[in-house]
């Protein structure tokens, strides 16, 4: 994945992270206790942005083991960067946590991990509540879309809290690319890329990352505040929702051995269809 060019961002503010969950847990065992609406997607809050929305995929990493009716481990068309090689047993779940892990195989050579949707999502609004690793591994949460003509790719956020000059920010990116997706590379690939930083943010407390995608609009969030917005021009198509933790070594560095020890922690993913 094209994970490897820089960026930078914007501002609005929502009830803070664990008020939205208190809620969100609230309205769940309400549903649960009048019968209401069957499962716990239904139960969901309304998304905190504008629009009307339907509850869709939705994964509260319940339990001590990754739900394969919703994820897979793995891309079917990409295996990983030159420094890097995905391993699929490198995510784990643990005590309401999804767990993504790095680890050295040889030198500069990474095993990685990687967490991609089974479900196809396309508009809508799609949140993540996560904390980074102080680390030089690329944490990352976007989308992507591979045709035999193209792909295209929303970076909702790629951070490395440990890399010079990125303890209080983050780098979101668009790419478009048009043609044989086997022949694609950084020359040829367009991407739209930004970088917001923060004094403030500290990336590994434990924040909501949130996106709104819309025929018309791509706007991100970070605990409620708008950070980018960009016209949505190439972005129409059914895509995959994405997690990463991976290995850049030009561009973030390379870590070191106690840094390998912490993960890339995921509370919750969940996400909203746009109502037509």
């Amino acid at each position: 994945m094209s994970r490897r060019d820089s960026i930078c961002p914007r501002h609005l503010v929502v009830p803070t992270v664990e008020p939205v969950r208190r809620r969100w847990l609230r309205q769940t065992l309400v549903t649960l206790a009048t019968g209401a609406v069957g499962s716990l997607l239904s139960a969901h809050a309304a998304p905190p942005v504008p629009g009307r929305f339907v509850p869709e995929m939705s994964d509260e990493f319940a339990g001590e083991a990754l739900d394969t009716t919703i994820w897979r481990t793995y891309n079917p068309h990409w295996t990983g960067d030159e420094d890097e090689a995905v391993d699929p047993d490198a995510v784990s779940v643990r005590g309401g946590i999804a767990r993504l892990t790095v680890r050295l195989l040889r030198p500069r050579f990474y095993a990685t991990a990687l967490l991609e949707s089974l479900h196809l999502q396309q508009y809508g609004y799609f949140e993540i509540r996560s904390r980074a690793a102080l680390s030089k591994v690329n944490q990352a949460f976007w989308f992507y879309a591979w045709t035999p003509t193209g792909t295209r790719e929303i970076d909702v956020f790629e951070m490395a809290p440990a890399s010079p000059g990125e303890r209080h920010s983050l780098q979101t990116n668009l790419h478009v690319y048009d043609g044989d997706p086997a022949l694609e590379n950084d020359h040829n690939r367009r991407s739209y890329p930004m970088t917001w930083e923060d004094p403030s943010f500290d990336p590994c407390d434990w924040h909501v990352y949130g996106l709104l995608w819309t025929p018309q609009v791509l706007r991100w969030y970070v605990d409620g505040r708008t950070i980018r917005e960009a016209r949505n021009h190439h972005f129409h198509l059914p895509m995959r929702l994405l997690l990463g933790a991976g290995i850049y070594l030009k561009w973030r560095g390379e870590p070191g051995n106690d840094e390998l020890s912490h993960a890339f922690e995921v509370d919750y993913v969940r996400t909203w269809a746009l109502v037509p």
